[in-house]
């Protein structure tokens, strides 16, 4: 997590006004960048746009490297390179439009996993197939259920509809009835149904053979 962060919040006090600085040879717009990134600021990441990730991304960065990140202060801040490659970013995690909770545990994931012997210096190295391959992997890993994970009011809503399934709680609950059904010629009606019901609502069976 970078920073003093909260759930999906960047926990800090408000930002201060914005006084734009006559002497710099910034535009406005850049100088409001630079002062979010200097300044800290919370906002909800389900809330984010990819103007927040950005500042995101600089805020981390000076904390990993100690120094700040170079922007090209091209264009605008909503033209500029940067804000292209957090645009592909978002786009490569499959994020949608103001939903950036997925993108703020990516940069969290990134940062903390990041091993260059030097600091990156575009953010095209946050926008890089194998590094999101990777963590499409550590999060399918950190999200697979154990046998004690209680399953969702969803699945919970078709297991209780028959009265010899009422007592399924739990993914392992589930993995044990399914392999008790391969050892039966003619598992119970009640059973298969309501494994057609968990299918529908988006159960993949074949995950129960993974339940540790």
């Amino acid at each position: 997590m970078i920073g003093n962060t909260e759930g999906s919040c960047i926990e800090s006090s408000k930002m201060k006004k914005f006084n734009k600085n006559p002497d710099s040879l910034l535009s406005t717009a850049y100088q409001k960048l630079d002062a979010r990134i200097n300044e800290s600021f919370k906002k909800e990441a389900s809330e984010w746009t990819i103007t927040d990730s950005l500042v995101y991304i600089c805020k981390g960065y000076k904390e990993k490297f100690g120094f700040n990140f170079t922007l090209s202060y091209k264009d605008s801040p909503s033209t500029s390179p940067e804000y292209k490659l957090c645009k592909r970013l978002w786009m490569m995690l499959e994020a949608n439009k103001n939903d950036g909770v997925l993108v703020k545990e990516y940069i969290d994931y990134f940062y903390k996993n990041y091993s260059g012997k030097t600091h990156f210096v575009s953010i095209g190295a946050l926008a890089h197939n194998k590094r999101i391959a990777a963590f499409r992997k550590y999060k399918d890993v950190i999200s697979r259920p154990t046998k004690a994970t209680p399953l969702p009011e969803k699945f919970l809503a078709i297991t209780t509809q028959y009265e010899e399934t009422s007592y399924i709680k739990t993914y392992g609950d589930l993995a044990f009835l399914k392999q008790a059904m391969l050892e039966e010629d003619e598992p119970p009606e009640a059973f298969r149904l309501m494994f057609s019901g968990l299918k529908r609502q988006g159960l993949k069976t074949g995950l129960l053979d993974e339940v540790i």
